[in-house]
């Protein structure tokens, strides 16, 4: 090969590089601050369109619109790989006389912990029927296939049932132990584009009403000081019995707890 040959082909490969690796451009109608077709760009932007990062067509990967021109040609919007069905607000939730009142139940970091009498025993009243009800919301409707509980306790024969009102499912649990970490399972969660198996960690303690997983003389002296108050968001923690008054019977139950602790 000649050396005009060589000069020749060196060119060439140059102009490719640069293809695949554009800087900065500019028009009128845009500005793209870097673009790559293997996906490696940074953000691009213009007074009509915004990309999270600049990426040649890939096909099969679907893009979310950002702009009223973010779909120029070789440019997708944010990608999206797949999606998941996560829950918005969990809580568990008690009736306490005229009003409800929920213990938030995070999917991440220390669980939730119900610290309420079971009330599946009742004969009546709002909370008669299961020991604990849970809340599970989402930001679309949801169906759901079904619904369990488990606390890892061998011997334990907790149950539960569940119903949905388009984004909202409720759980009612029953036999459950006290002093357990449950995990609610809900299975095949779909909101009509993505499907998602749910757990839910739940802490159950009677009398635990500082809700970390110990019962001890911090409750006792929190439920004694509560005592004689009418039950608000504040409170309501205390009025274990779920019987509407912070009282002696509230104190009486979280004395014979303390020592109790979650495993």
């Amino acid at each position: 090969m000649n050396t005009k040959c060589i000069v020749l082909f060196v060119s060439a490969l140059g102009a490719a590089a640069g293809a695949l690796h554009a800087g900065p451009r500019t028009s009128a109608n845009y500005n793209i601050l870097t673009d790559a077709l293997d996906y490696g760009g940074v953000t691009a932007s213009s007074a009509n369109y915004q990309n999270a990062g600049s990426a040649g067509l890939i096909g099969g990967i679907a893009s979310t619109a950002s702009g009223a021109e973010v779909n120029k040609s070789g440019y997708v919007g944010q990608l999206v790989f797949g999606g998941s069905v996560v829950p918005i607000n969990i809580v568990s939730r008690k009736v306490h006389g005229p009003g409800a009142f929920d213990i938030a139940l995070p999917l991440t970091g220390a669980a939730g912990v119900e610290c309420r009498r079971n009330t599946g025993a009742d004969s009546s009243g709002p909370n008669a029927g299961r020991d604990h009800e849970v809340i599970v919301t989402f930001a679309k409707a949801v169906t759901v296939a079904g619904a369990s509980v488990t606390s890892g306790v061998m011997g334990d024969m907790s149950t539960a049932t569940f119903s949905v009102s388009s984004n909202v499912v409720t759980v009612d649990l029953h036999n459950i132990v006290n002093a357990r970490r449950l995990t609610i399972n809900l299975t095949n969660v779909s909101d009509g584009t993505n499907t998602s198996n749910i757990g839910i960690p739940m802490g159950v303690l009677l009398g635990d009403t500082t809700g970390n997983g110990i019962v001890n003389s911090s409750d006792v002296g929190q439920t004694k000081s509560k005592s004689g108050q009418a039950v608000d968001a504040s409170n309501f923690r205390t009025d274990v019995t779920v019987s509407n008054s912070i009282n002696s019977s509230d104190v009486s139950i979280v004395k014979s707890k303390s020592g109790t602790a979650l495993p």
